[in-house]
């Protein structure tokens, strides 16, 4: 497997533990994972089934390990490998595959599919 290329968030790179310290910075200072949670709560009461759970970008495992309780299998795919460690200590139980989004490959069908704070590293091809 060739070495992780850097994607970078203004001046900030994903693989650098500044990138994981000025994210969780922005997270201390908003509602957004309150909100969110009990948004996503309701929608995972609506699920028909709660097999596997697939978490894009879950960053330090906030949300992953709220959600992870609802699903058999908790699934994450987090480039970052400063990110991966708070995921790994947030959420232990979670298969963690550390390929850029476009690369990862997954063997499972996701019940649900959380995409927070990704759509902006994919290119627009």
């Amino acid at each position: 497997m060739e070495p992780q290329k850097p994607v970078e968030a203004g001046t900030l790179h994903t693989q650098e533990d500044a990138y994981r310290q000025a994210f969780t910075r922005f997270l201390a200072g908003t509602d957004e994972k309150s909100n969110t949670h009990a948004y996503l709560r309701d929608m995972v009461g609506r699920l028909h089934a709660r097999q596997v759970f697939l978490d894009v970008g879950p960053t330090d495992g906030t949300t992953t390990r709220y959600l992870a309780p609802y699903f058999e299998r908790t699934v994450c795919i987090e480039p970052s490998e400063p990110m991966r460690r708070a995921l790994q200590r947030a959420c232990p139980q979670a298969e963690v595959v550390g390929e850029p989004v476009m690369e990862a490959r997954i063997e499972a069908r996701a019940d649900l599919a959380l995409l927070s704070h990704v759509l902006y590293y994919v290119p627009r091809t």
